[in-house]
């Protein structure tokens, strides 16, 4: 039984094999490590663990461009598709409650360009286009679901 006293702001870390642990309450062998100034303390001892199995994919959104005129990466106004003329920032909202978002991706045109790591999950388009071009984001979750979002866009410059 792990029986140190920890003083605070130590750190605790709890290692487990996650292969074996069973969905829903089951017992478990835990290994307890703490970081001392005197050492590092180790323990083992079983205990009650809850695992849930996240199957369900992040949320995502493009939320820029909209379907709108930009301007080097101004919004103008309203129109029935996304105008670029110059660069342009592609802004995501991905949220993932379960098991939290890892990454994002962006793509063009099917075309791997960037991943975010950290929110704000965001990329500028800086390279010129002549064209509609398909801006894809695909989020992946820490439990390996992943979701995509895309939008058609026509690019100047």
């Amino acid at each position: 039984v792990f029986n140190q006293v920890l003083r605070p702001c130590e750190t605790v870390t709890v290692e487990f094999d996650a292969c074996i642990i069973k969905v829903g309450y089951s017992e478990n062998m835990v290994t307890v490590t703490a970081d001392h100034i005197g050492g590092i303390v180790s323990d083992e001892d079983s205990a009650m663990v809850h695992a849930i199995l996240d199957k369900s994919p992040p949320l995502v959104n493009i939320i820029k461009p909209e379907k709108a005129i930009y301007l080097f990466d101004r919004k103008l106004m309203m129109f029935p598709f996304p105008l670029v003329i110059g660069e342009l920032t592609v802004d995501v909202c991905a949220y993932d409650s379960a098991s939290g978002v890892k990454k994002v991706e962006f793509y063009v045109d099917d075309v791997l360009k960037s991943t975010d790591y950290t929110p704000p999950y965001r990329w500028r388009w800086d390279s010129p286009g002549f064209s509609f071009h398909k801006i894809k984001t695909v989020t992946f979750d820490n439990a390996g679901n992943n979701v995509s979002d895309e939008i058609k866009v026509f690019k100047l410059l």
